[in-house]
C-alpha cells in the first residue's frame, strides 16, 4: 500500500497492523479505533485525520504530517515520531510514553492529559504550550523550545532538561526532583514552590525568576545566574552554589544550611533572616547586601575566609 491514495477514506476500526504506508495520502480519512501497531507510516499524509483511539504501538510516523489530526486517547507508546509535523494536532489523554518525537513541530499542539513518561521530546517546539497536570516523568526536553509553557502541577522527575529554553515559563509546584537543567534558560521563569532536589541547574539562567519557597536541597546550582532572583523562603540545604550569581537577589528568609556559596557574588542580595549554619562562604562578595541581621554591608565586602561564625562576616 505504499504511496496508495486514502484520502476521505472511512477505515474506522480496520485491522492495519504491519502495514506499508509510506508516503500515503491521507488527509482527512476517517482512522478511529484503526490498528496501525508497527505499521510503516513515514512521510504520510495525514492532515485532518480522524484517529480517535487509534492503535500507532511501535508504528514508525517520521517525517509524516499530522496537523490538525485528531488523536484523542490514542497509543503512540514506543512509535517513532521524530520530524513530524503535529501543528494544532490534538493528542489530548494520548499514551506517548517512551515514543520518539525529537524535532516534532508541535506548534499549538493539545496534549492535555497525554502521558509522557520516557518521551524523547529534543529539540521540539513546545512554545506556550499547555502540559499542567501531566506525568511526564523521565521525559527528555534537551533543546526544547519551551518558553511560555504551563507545567504547573506537573511530574517531570528525572526529566532531562539540559539547554532547554524555558523563558517565562509556568512551573508552580512542579516536581522536578534529580531533573538535569544543566545550562537552561529559566529566565523570569515562576517556580514557586517548585522541588528541585537534588537536581542539576549547573550554569543554567535563572534571572529575575521567581523561587519563592522552592525545595532545593542537595541541588547543584554552580556557576548559574540568579541575579534579581526570587529565592525568599527557599531551602537550599546542602547545596552547592559555587560561583553562582545573586546579585540583587532576595534570599530573605531562606534555608542554607551546610550550603556551599564560595566565590558567589552578593551584591546588594537581601539576606535578613536566612540561615546560614555550616556554610562555606570564601571569596563571596557581600558588597551592599543586607545581611542575616539586616546590617548593610560596606561597599567592597569580601569574605576571605570561612568559619562557622558568619555573624562578623559583613563589615
Amino acid at each position: 500500500m505504499e504511496g496508495a491514495d486514502l484520502r476521505n477514506a472511512s477505515l474506522r476500526n480496520t485491522n492495519l497492523e504491519g502495514a506499508n504506508l509510506v508516503e500515503a495520502l491521507m488527509d482527512s480519512a476517517i482512522l478511529a479505533q484503526v490498528i496501525l501497531k508497527g505499521a510503516d507510516l513515514r512521510r504520510a499524509i495525514l492532515k485532518g485525520a480522524f484517529m480517535i483511539n487509534a492503535n500507532l504501538e511501535g508504528a514508525n510516523v517520521s517525517g509524516a504530517n499530522l496537523s490538525t489530526v485528531n488523536l484523542s486517547e490514542a497509543l503512540l507508546s514506543g512509535a517513532n515520531l521524530e520530524n513530524v509535523d503535529l501543528r494544532r494536532a490534538t493528542l489530548s489523554r494520548a499514551d506517548l510514553s517512551n515514543a520518539n518525537l525529537k524535532s516534532a513541530n508541535l506548534g499549538n499542539t493539545n496534549l492535555r492529559g497525554a502521558i509522557l513518561v520516557g518521551t524523547d521530546l529534543s529539540e521540539v517546539d513546545l512554545s506556550d504550550a499547555n502540559l499542567a497536570d501531566m506525568n511526564i516523568e523521565g521525559a527528555v526536553f534537551i533543546k526544547a523550545i519551551l518558553s511560555g509553557a504551563n507545567f504547573n502541577g506537573s511530574n517531570l522527575k528525572g526529566a532531562n532538561l539540559t539547554q532547554a529554553d524555558l523563558l517565562r515559563a509556568t512551573m508552580r509546584q512542579v516536581n522536578l526532583v534529580g531533573a538535569i537543567l544543566d545550562g537552561a534558560v529559566l529566565a523570569q521563569a515562576d517556580m514557586g514552590e517548585v522541588d528541585l532536589t537534588g537536581a542539576m541547574l549547573r550554569q543554567s539562567f535563572l534571572i529575575n525568576a521567581n523561587l519563592e519557597a522552592a525545595v532545593l536541597d542537595n541541588a547543584n546550582l554552580s556557576g548559574a545566574n540568579l541575579s534579581e532572583a526570587i529565592l525568599k523562603d527557599a531551602s537550599l540545604r546542602n547545596a552547592d552554589l559555587s560561583g553562582t550569581d545573586l546579585f540583587r537577589a532576595d534570599l530573605r528568609g531562606a534555608n542554607f544550611e551546610n550550603a556551599k556559596l564560595n566565590n558567589v557574588n552578593l551584591g546588594l542580595a537581601r539576606m535578613s533572616g536566612a540561615l546560614l549554619n555550616g556554610i562555606t562562604l570564601r571569596g563571596a562578595n557581600l558588597s551592599g547586601a543586607t545581611w542575616i541581621d539586616d546590617r548593610v554591608c560596606g561597599e567592597g565586602s569580601v569574605v576571605s575566609s570561612a568559619g562557622p561564625d558568619y555573624d562578623d562576616q559583613c563589615l
